[in-house]
C-alpha cells in the first residue's frame, strides 16, 4: 500500500495534470494533513511512477512559463488505483502512533507525558475543526445521507477514538504504580 500512489492516481483518473495541480489540490484540501503525506514527496512519487510506466508525461510550453509535464495515468495505473483503493479500504492501519506508544518506555516520564498531554489538546482541537466542517456542509446540502457528509464524519469518529486511547494513555502515565511497569515495547498494551 502506498498512499502516495493512490492520490496521485486517484487524482490523474479524473483528469490529466500537473505536478503542481495535484501538490496544490492537496493543499487546498489538507490532505497532507489528514492524509499523512509529505507535499514535497508527490513530486518524488511522480518520478518513480512515470519510471514504472503508471503514468507517462508530455511536455507542455504554456506562454513564457516554464516547460511543465502534464500527467496522464495508464492501463497499468489504472490497475495499481484499483488495488491500492482495494488494500486500504480493508488493508491494516500502519497508524505511526502505534509505533510511538509501543516505545513509550524510553522517554522520562515527565516528557511522556507532556507529548501525550499535546497530542490529546490536538486531537481536541481537530474535533472542533471536523465539527465545523461538517455542519458547514450539511448547511450546504441538507439532502445528504444521516452519515455524510461521510469522509469528515468519518475522520470525526476516528478522531474520537484516538483522543479516548490518548487519554487512556496519560492516565497510566499519571499513575505511578503503573508507570513503573512500563519497560519495555508493547508494555503499554499489558
Amino acid at each position: 500500500m502506498n498512499r502516495y500512489d493512490l492520490i496521485i492516481l486517484g487524482l490523474l483518473e479524473d483528469k490529466p495534470q500537473h505536478g503542481y495541480d495535484i501538490k496544490t489540490f492537496v493543499e487546498s484540501t489538507e490532505m497532507n494533513r489528514w492524509a499523512n503525506i509529505s507535499v514535497s514527496s508527490l513530486y518524488n512519487r511522480l518520478s518513480w511512477l512515470e519510471k514504472h510506466g503508471y503514468i507517462y508525461g508530455t511536455e507542455q510550453q504554456v506562454g513564457n512559463r516554464p516547460v511543465r509535464n502534464e500527467f496522464r495515468m495508464t492501463e497499468a495505473g489504472k490497475e495499481l488505483l484499483k488495488q491500492e483503493v482495494k488494500d486500504f479500504i480493508g488493508g491494516f492501519n500502519d497508524d505511526p502512533r502505534t509505533l510511538g506508544l509501543a516505545f513509550l518506555h524510553v522517554l522520562p516520564n515527565d516528557l511522556a507525558q507532556a507529548y501525550v498531554q499535546e497530542h490529546i489538546e490536538d486531537l481536541q482541537q481537530e474535533v472542533k475543526n471536523q465539527k465545523s466542517i461538517i455542519r458547514k456542509k450539511k448547511a450546504a446540502n441538507p439532502l445528504l445521507n444521516s452519515l455524510s457528509p461521510i469522509l469528515s464524519n468519518m475522520s470525526l469518529e476516528h478522531i474520537r477514538v484516538e483522543l479516548k486511547f490518548m487519554k487512556a494513555v496519560l492516565e497510566v502515565l499519571q499513575d505511578p504504580e503503573k508507570v513503573r511497569h512500563l519497560k519495555n515495547i508493547f508494555d503499554i498494551n499489558g
